[in-house]
C-alpha cells in the first residue's frame, strides 16, 4: 500500500498510528493522520497559516474530540478506519492527476480536504485551508512551475486581484485620502487620459490608496462605470518578461483594471531598451481600452517623461503627499488591529504618538505614515518575544523539550514504540513546566501591552544611539532650533556623521552653554589621547 510514499509520507503514517496509540484508539482515524503530518512537515504547515501559533490551536481542537482513555501499547498493529482509507485513495488520485511520481503529505492532506464528512477535514476547513491554497503551497515544490521554462506560465504568484481579496476582508483599512481617492475615481470614470499615476515619495501610502479604491469596488461604493471591475496588480518588472505583447500570468479580462507597481520608477533604474520593452507592451493595450494604474516617484515621473513621453501621456498624474502628523497618527490607529492581531499584543495610543514623533527625527529618509507603522510593527515583535520567551529559566525548559522531541522522532522512525511513549511522557511533562512559568500571575497581563517605551527602544536601536538622546528629543517642543544645529552639523562633518548628527543636534539645542563647553572639552581631551598613541 505504501509503496508509492515519500519516506516523508510514510513517517506521516508512523506518526499517525503513534497518535492513534497515545490516545487510546484502537484504529487509525483521519484526526490522527493530520496530527502526523503536523508532526512530520511543519514547514508545509507554516506556508499554509502563515502563523507558527496556530498549529498548537490545531492540536487542541483534535485532543478535544478525544475522551480521556488509557493508552494503547505501541506495539499493538492498529489498523486504519474506512475514511482513513479512503483519504489514502484520494492521496493517490491527486498524486496522479498532479502527475507525481510519489504520494507526498501534501497528498495526504489534499485527501483529508477530499473526504469532507470526516473530522480533520472540518478541523482544516475551520483554520481556513482550502483545496486551491493547499495547490498553491505545492506550486513551489513542481518542476514544472519554475519560472524560466519555456512554454510554462509562472506560477499565480506574480499577479493578485485586490478586489478579490477585498473581499475576503485581508486588506488593510484606508484612513483619510479621501481628496486622491476621489480624484483617481474621476479620472478612471473619463473617456480619455483615464489612467491614474499616483506620485509621491516612498511610503506615503500609494499601495494602501489603489487598496483603498479596491474595497471601494467590493463593497458598491463607487461609480457604475467601475462597478464589478476586478483591479488586478503585478509588479512593473514583470513587465520585462513579457513575451510577444502579452503580460505573462495575466488573464485577458476585458473589464480588469491593471495596477503597475512602480512603472514611472522603471525608467530610472534600468537601461533605456528594457524601458521601451514595457512601453512596447502597454501601449497597445491601453490604446485599445485597458485601464492601468500606476505608481512612482517625483523623480521617476521626470525621467519617464523624458525617456518615454508616449507613455507618459497616457497618464494623468495625481500627487500622493505625505500626511502630517496628526492625520498620520490616525492612519497608524486605523490599522494598529491587525499588528496587534499578527503579534497578539496592544498597542497603546501613546506609543502610536511616540512612533510618528521619533519617527520624525531618526527615519527622515522615509515618509509618513511608513515609517510610523514600521516602527510600530519593530516594537510589537520586541514585546512578543518578550512574552513568548518568557522569564530566563524557561530557556532550559526549551532546550530540553527540544532534545526530547528529536529523541522521540528517532525512536517512532526506527519502531522503538516504547521508548517513544516515554518520550512522550517527558514532552507533556516539560511543557506542563513551561505553561506553568508562562502562565505566573500578573505576568501577561501587563507584558503585552506595546508602550512607547518599547518604541523608543527600537528607535535607538535602529540609530544607534542611547535612549536617552531617544527621550532628549521627544521632549522639545520646538523642533526649529534642532534643524538649525543639525544643518550646522552636517555641513561640518562627512556623510556618515549625519546618521548621529539630529541626536547631537537635540542634545546642544537642549543644553545649557556649560554643558555645551563640558562637551567640547571631552572632546578635545579624547582627541588629544588618541593624537598621543
Amino acid at each position: 500500500m505504501f509503496q508509492k510514499f515519500t519516506e516523508t509520507a510514510r513517517r506521516v503514517v508512523f506518526f499517525a498510528r503513534y497518535e492513534a496509540s497515545q490516545f487510546g484508539c484502537d484504529h487509525i482515524d483521519t484526526e490522527h493522520l493530520l496530527l502526523g503530518t503536523l508532526r512530520e512537515d511543519r514547514a508545509l504547515w507554516f506556508r499554509l497559516l502563515k502563523a507558527p501559533e496556530k498549529l498548537q490551536s490545531i492540536r487542541q481542537q483534535v485532543e478535544k474530540q478525544f475522551p480521556l482513555r488509557e493508552k494503547v501499547s505501541t506495539s499493538v498493529d492498529l489498523p486504519l478506519s474506512m475514511q482513513c482509507k479512503r483519504v489514502l485513495e484520494h492521496a493517490a488520485e491527486e498524486a496522479e492527476r498532479l502527475k507525481d511520481d510519489h504520494i507526498a503529505p501534501e497528498h495526504l492532506l489534499l485527501g483529508l480536504l477530499l473526504e469532507p464528512m470526516c473530522a480533520a477535514s472540518k478541523v482544516m476547513a475551520e483554520n481556513g485551508i482550502t483545496v486551491s491554497q493547499l495547490e498553491q503551497a505545492m506550486v513551489p515544490q513542481s518542476p514544472a512551475a519554475a519560472p524560466g521554462v519555456p512554454g510554462v506560465n509562472p506560477p499565480s504568484g506574480d499577479f493578485h486581484d485586490l478586489t478579490a481579496a477585498a473581499r475576503n476582508g485581508t486588506l488593510n483599512p484606508l484612513i483619510g485620502r479621501e481628496p486622491e481617492l476621489e480624484r483617481a475615481i474621476r479620472i478612471l470614470s473619463r473617456r480619455e487620459r483615464n489612467n491614474p499615476v499616483l506620485i509621491g515619495e516612498p511610503g506615503v501610502g500609494k499601495n494602501a490608496l489603489v487598496e483603498g479604491l479596491a474595497q471601494r469596488i467590493a463593497d458598491g461604493n463607487v461609480p457604475a462605470i467601475l462597478a464589478e471591475r476586478p483591479i488586478v496588480t503585478i509588479d512593473a518588472g514583470s513587465l520585462l518578461m513579457s513575451s510577444g505583447g502579452r503580460l505573462l500570468g495575466i488573464p485577458d479580462h476585458p473589464t480588469a483594471i491593471l495596477y503597475v507597481q512602480g512603472l514611472f520608477d522603471l525608467a530610472g533604474k534600468v537601461a533605456a531598451w528594457n524601458v521601451l520593452e514595457a512601453i512596447r507592451v502597454l501601449e497597445p493595450r491601453l490604446a485599445n481600452g485597458m485601464q492601468c494604474i500606476a505608481t512612482g516617484t517625483p523623480f521617476g515621473l521626470r525621467i519617464t517623461v523624458e525617456r518615454a513621453e508616449s507613455l507618459a501621456r497616457c497618464f494623468e498624474v495625481v500627487p500622493v503627499l505625505p500626511p502630517d502628523e496628526e492625520e498620520a497618527i490616525r492612519i497608524v490607529v486605523g490599522v494598529k488591529e491587525r499588528y496587534e492581531k499578527f503579534h497578539g499584543v496592544v498597542v497603546s495610543n501613546e506609543a502610536i504618538e511616540t512612533a510618528v514623533s521619533a519617527s520624525r527625527w531618526f527615519l527622515r529618509h522615509r515618509h509618513l505614515p511608513d515609517r510610523a507603522i514600521d516602527l510600530i510593527d519593530d516594537a510589537g515583535a520586541r514585546v512578543r518575544l518578550r512574552c513568548e520567551m518568557g522569564p530566563p529559566e524557561t530557556a532550559d525548559i526549551r532546550k530540553r523539550l527540544r532534545m526530547i522531541v528529536r529523541e522521540m522522532e528517532t525512536a517512532i522512525a526506527s519502531h522503538r514504540f516504547e521508548k517513544a511513549r516515554y518520550y512522550s511522557d517527558e514532552e507533556r511533562k516539560e511543557r506542563q513546566n513551561l505553561q506553568s512559568l508562562l502562565e505566573k500571575p500578573g505576568r501577561q497581563s501587563e507584558s503585552n501591552v506595546v508602550h512607547p517605551e518599547d518604541v523608543v527602544e527600537a528607535v535607538a536601536e535602529r540609530a544607534r544611539v542611547p535612549v536617552s538622546a531617544v527621550k532628549s528629543l521627544l521632549r522639545l517642543k520646538d523642533a526649529e532650533p534642532v534643524d538649525l544645529v543639525a544643518k550646522e552639523l552636517a555641513a561640518r562633518f562627512p556623510v556618515g556623521g549625519r546618521e548621529w548628527a539630529e541626536a547631537l543636534a537635540a542634545y546642544l539645542a537642549g543644553c545649557s552653554v556649560e554643558e555645551a563647553e563640558s562637551l567640547a572639552q571631552s572632546i578635545r581631551t579624547a582627541k588629544s589621547r588618541l593624537g598621543s598613541q
